[in-house]
């Protein structure tokens, strides 16, 4: 067994900074904190970004997602978390991994 300590998001993917690297599907843990939380409006051009919340709340085109909630962006969705309304965790996986496909708006 090896114990891996990482303060790295991905824990998979097509990233140096991965624990595991493969191209074949990004998977991270994103913590949003409500102090600090700059939002980044963003999209994909080729991947599926699939998110559920572990804990915590945040707001998204005036819809609150709430712990337990999953939302999902298809490619050229914009991504924009609008308020950190709690403390939150998002479990995300993108597939396929590919990692040079975010476009900031």
């Amino acid at each position: 067994m090896r114990v891996i300590s990482t303060t790295n998001e991905w824990l998979f993917g097509d990233f140096e900074e991965a624990i595991k690297r493969t191209n074949a599907v990004d998977v991270g843990i994103k913590t949003l904190d409500k102090e600090t939380f700059v939002n980044d409006p963003h999209y994909h051009t080729s991947s599926t970004e699939y998110n559920y919340i572990l804990e915590g709340k945040i707001v998204i085109d005036d819809k609150t997602i709430i712990e337990g909630s999953a939302f999902i962006y298809e490619p050229y969705e914009i991504s924009n978390i609008s308020k950190v309304v709690e403390n939150t965790k998002i479990l995300v996986v993108r597939f396929p991994s590919a990692p040079n496909d975010k476009v900031i708006i």
